[in-house]
């Protein structure tokens, strides 16, 4: 077989960085942008495709066709992400008393897609064909089109994306209040490294940033960068609290002295086998402010910050050991003490839990790296498998993590993970078993990636700027999300985090901006062709502000009984998401190779479908690639390649890459991330520092927080020079690269100096530098909207330190030790075609 340039089949995504601004229609016969490229989206009826996104543009009208596109047929949903800049608002709509008008039979709301009858007495449900009355006091006349005349000014008959403001009878309980507990490890060892000191510095910043805003008249500046304080979401109305753990368990509550300030007082919880919430959450220990005395959450909180550095020992070291403490035990204290009015926990710890409840079981010895024993070390303990104790610890988590979800608590876990070579076992930490939580709450999994001793200045960077980052993503409360369809069709599953108490209805204690679930969507009769189909999903939810709302989001597509329809406007961004929703829970249960392999499996068969079915009278021994999909084997390549999939070969010197906790982390993130995150987190980019356009790095024309970056190289070694400096955007590490043989004048524009030590290269860039600014507004641009802070890496070449390694081995278009190069890889997938029609 002719070996194929990649430069001929699409190696790389459109260029990052253009504007497109489209109009969504009802009958829209274009293909929605890629995700992968920034636009604006003006609601003219389908919602944006930020809230929902199909796999394929035209529905199949069959469950056979469907079926033999070899393309899972489903709809990402990400109700609560926000608009992009210049894009309107969603409208807030209050039906007072009565709340929104709802269909009888399927209980479908009131949308732009409904039809109106009787002179607007009557309405027929475009979910099921059910016909209405309308409320007394929502009746309008209808215009010569048979649409009600006050159309353009209700927003839910206009638009396909509304919040719908709903009565009492959608609560269970009262709205929750916007709650935010930390749970800090103050024991010695983290202490001596700098750890506590850090995270209750970013609480006090959060803090001041709240009361700051709250004097300034309320108004949140949308400007402050990624990972800079942001303020506590609710403003004064947020309570927030700090709980502390070592071997026991400490809950403090400070109240006013005699003299105007604020006195300290604790409660020490030492049974960590059984831990309880000494105090209600209505006492001291959650503070709060108010619009009389704005300073009071600071206050409370300043005066516990102080108590707890006061008791840090003059002589404190960094243990030598992997630190013994009960992390698991204060999460089931700090949860008890919520479970009557929900909140969000932020679990922070140095180590792994080894102490009281929930402990598990120190593993990850090296050895098992490269060999069948290093499943356990990325998949969750569970109840039915392994040891006594094993199962034990899986039967604890997986009720743990239950009832944190009826509780409407959501967990936030973040950990200090110890790099290999730091000292024994001290790299694992168990996030595959630990991460049950997050993933049934609607938290997230953080890990801080240090070197052993004293954390490094980049190091508490990551950490504050991770704290900053979570806190300042927009979330709801106490979620439940419905997805209905039209007639013939049905949502059978959700895949992504949450759980299924009502068979259609996912629940989440926090759905957070970024959070995305997959619906599998089957046949239940064949469709007409030419007609349209319905999509509406509903987000019950509380709101910060203290308001029981419903997000709803609309969409319409049309259905086709040909293939080639089905191809043109197949969604590769959408199908590649779900491909990976799909798979990436058999890690739980199959070979690490045998994912791999069937991933390869499922491009090959979606493009011998559309060579079967569209392309017969082509030559077998050419490669046929549907414009819509032709770079699904890059983006599949891309994910094998990535440290979720990619294998870990042992033997020869080679390091470990990644380790258990890196894969399982980066496995949840994966499973819970929109569209056009996973694709960010799969495929790097690769900027040129040296030869920069002139407008590079310089504020994008009316935008107040974009920076134009500069056009992408391929993701090749072959741009890679010893006397130059790239940037990577690699999604979770920012790599700068820097040549051995780099001029001084270089160095000097980037770090202040003239020479670098190349086994331990400046990670802080010069303030003074051109080219130094360039790189922050670049580092910038990169990290806006992430839902997680990237830290930045300087590497210096031909030094094969772990981070020149990882940022080879995700060279895309190069052969890795962990894979093929992309034209090999595109030789292979052509081979399997080959055989599937011989």
């Amino acid at each position: 077989m002719p070996r194929m340039a990649p430069i001929k089949v699409g190696s790389k995504p459109p260029v990052f960085g253009t504007s497109l601004l489209i109009q969504r229609v009802a009958d829209n016969k274009l293909p929605p942008p890629m995700a992968c490229r920034p636009y604006r989206v003006v609601d003219e009826g389908n919602c944006s495709p930020r809230f929902m996104r199909p796999t394929m543009h035209h529905m199949p009208a069959t469950r056979d066709v469907a079926n033999q596109t070899k393309v899972p047929l489903g709809i990402l949903v990400q109700p609560m992400a926000e608009p992009e800049e210049g894009e309107e608002q969603i409208s807030v709509v209050d039906f007072g008393e009565n709340g929104p008008p709802r269909c009888t039979r399927c209980k479908g709301y009131v949308n732009c897609f409904v039809t109106w009858g009787k002179n607007g007495q009557e309405w027929s449900c475009n979910l099921c064909d059910m016909v209405n009355q309308t409320p007394p006091n929502y009746h309008c006349g209808l215009d010569g089109s048979g649409r009600r005349q006050d159309h353009a000014y209700r927003p839910e008959l206009a638009k396909g994306s509304v919040d719908l403001v709903v009565t009492k009878q959608y609560c269970v309980r009262p709205v929750q209040q916007p709650i935010y507990l930390f749970v800090v490890d103050t024991s010695a060892h983290a202490m001596a490294v700098g750890f506590t000191q850090a995270i209750l510095a970013a609480i006090l910043a959060a803090a001041d940033e709240t009361v700051r805003v709250a004097k300034n008249g309320g108004a949140q500046d949308q400007r402050v960068p990624t990972g800079e304080p942001g303020g506590f979401p609710g403003g004064l109305a947020a309570r927030v609290g700090i709980i502390g753990f070592d071997r026991t368990i400490q809950f403090y509550r400070a109240s006013e002295d005699s003299g105007g300030g604020m006195e300290v007082s604790t409660n020490v919880v030492s049974d960590v086998e059984d831990p309880f919430a000494p105090l209600p959450p209505n006492d001291q220990w959650l503070f709060q402010s108010d619009t009389a005395n704005p300073d009071r959450l600071r206050l409370g909180l300043g005066a516990v910050v102080d108590f707890i550095l006061r008791s840090v020992p003059a002589n404190a070291t960094p243990e030598a050991s992997v630190p013994v403490t009960c992390p698991m035990a204060a999460l089931s204290a700090a949860t008890s003490g919520l479970s009557l009015c929900g909140g969000r926990v932020f679990l922070f710890a140095s180590g792994p839990p080894l102490l009281g409840v929930g402990r598990l079981r120190p593993r990850g010895h090296t050895k098992d790296y490269g060999t069948d024993r290093e499943v356990s070390l990325y998949r969750p303990m569970l109840p039915t498998v392994g040891g006594k104790e094993d199962q034990a610890s899986g039967a604890y988590y997986e009720n743990f993590a239950d009832q944190c979800a009826a509780r409407q608590v959501a967990v936030d876990l973040f950990f200090l993970q110890n790099r290999p070579g730091g000292h024994a076992n001290a790299d694992f930490l168990g996030i595959a078993t630990l991460s049950l939580i997050p993933k049934a709450t609607g938290g997230g999994v953080h890990l801080i990636p240090c070197d052993f001793g004293p954390l490094a200045t980049d190091t508490l960077r990551h950490l504050v700027g991770e704290i900053h980052t979570v806190l300042s993503v927009a979330a709801a409360n106490e979620t439940v999300l419905k997805v209905r369809t039209s007639q013939g069709l049905r949502c059978v599953s959700h895949h992504g985090p949450g759980v299924q108490r009502v068979p259609g209805e996912l629940e989440l204690a926090t759905w957070s901006a970024p959070t995305s679930t997959l619906c599998i969507i089957k046949h239940d009769n064949a469709l007409k062709p030419n007609e349209r189909c319905y999509f509406q999903a509903a987000l019950l939810y509380s709101s910060v502000c203290g308001r029981r709302m419903v997000r709803l989001h609309n969409i319409c597509l049309l259905v086709t009984s040909t293939f080639h329809e089905v191809f043109r406007l197949m969604d590769l961004d959408a199908t590649f998401t779900a491909n990976l929703r799909l798979n990436m829970p058999k890690v739980y249960s199959d070979p690490l190779a045998s994912i791999r392999e069937h991933l390869t499996d499922i491009c090959a068969e979606a493009l011998s479908s559309y060579r079967h079915n569209c392309a017969k009278s082509s030559p077998l021994g050419q490669l046929i690639l549907p414009e819509s999909i032709k770079l699904m084997p890059l983006y599949t390549l891309s994910l094998l390649k990535s440290m979720a999939l990619r294998s870990n070969a042992r033997g020869n010197g080679q390091s470990i890459d990644p380790t258990g906790d890196e894969r399982a982390a980066k496995k949840f993130m994966l499973e819970h991330l929109p569209v056009h995150l996973v694709h960010r987190l799969t495929y790097p980019r690769i900027y040129d520092l040296e030869n920069m356009d002139p407008v590079a790095c310089s504020p994008v024309p009316e935008s107040e927080v974009h920076f134009a970056m500069p056009p992408e190289l391929s993701c090749s070694s072959q741009h890679l020079k010893t006397n130059g400096a790239v940037l990577m955007d690699a999604g979770w590490t920012v790599f700068l690269y820097v040549g051995k043989d780099a001029p001084p004048a270089l160095l000097a524009e980037l770090f202040g100096v003239e020479s670098i030590n190349p086994e331990a290269p400046p990670q802080t860039l010069s303030d003074g530098g051109d080219l130094a600014a360039k790189v922050r507004c670049m580092l910038r641009e990169i990290r806006h909207g992430l839902p997680f802070f990237v830290p930045m890496r300087t590497v210096v070449s031909q030094q094969r330190g772990p981070d020149e390694l990882r940022m080879l081995s995700l060279m895309i278009e190069d052969k890795t030790k962990h894979d093929d190069s992309y034209v090999d890889y595109l030789c292979n997938v052509h081979r399997r075609i080959q055989n599937k029609h011989h």
